[in-house]
């Protein structure tokens, strides 16, 4: 049995080379999704380690929004609603997907980030779809809906 050596993918350094790992990730799993035929999964899983596998794609998603600060986006969106407002208590807010910890650094959000691939040990490793029902858990143990769902580039 021969052992396999995949290079580490190269340290995104541009915003170009980012977008670029992302746009080819995103189109080359959308094949995969799509397909029923054992080579051209073959050909996608090959196509995907080529530029660096969901490592490289994470670290491109990160460059990426290190350069815009979503968590301002989002709490300018739930201000806007009423959902983040003086006076009323913090907003429970579920984020999936969550590529850096922006929305969990937010002052005035009650944060749970989730990602499928983690790379920060404040985002749980998670699928969402695995999540009991009803939202956040109040400390008494009643669940709670949550008031606003972050969403960002998830496959859904």
């Amino acid at each position: 049995m021969g052992l396999s050596i995949v290079p580490l993918p190269k340290r995104i350094k541009s915003r170009k080379h980012a977008r670029k790992v992302t746009s080819e990730y995103h189109r080359i799993t959308e094949r995969l999704h799509h397909t029923t035929s054992s080579d051209e999964r073959a050909k996608c899983a090959a196509e995907l380690q080529a530029i660096g596998g969901v490592d490289a794609y994470q670290q491109a998603s990160q460059f990426n929004t290190a350069l815009h600060s979503t968590s301002r986006w989002v709490a300018r969106r739930l201000r806007a609603h009423g959902v983040l407002a003086a006076g009323k208590p913090p907003p429970h807010v579920l984020e999936i997907g969550a590529i850096n910890t922006q929305l969990l650094d937010t002052p005035g959000l009650h944060v749970r980030a989730l990602d499928l691939n983690s790379q920060d040990a404040r985002i749980e490793q998670r699928d969402f779809l695995t999540l009991p029902l009803g939202g956040a858990l109040e400390a008494s143990g009643a669940s709670r809906p949550y008031d606003a769902l972050v969403c960002s580039m998830a496959r859904c």
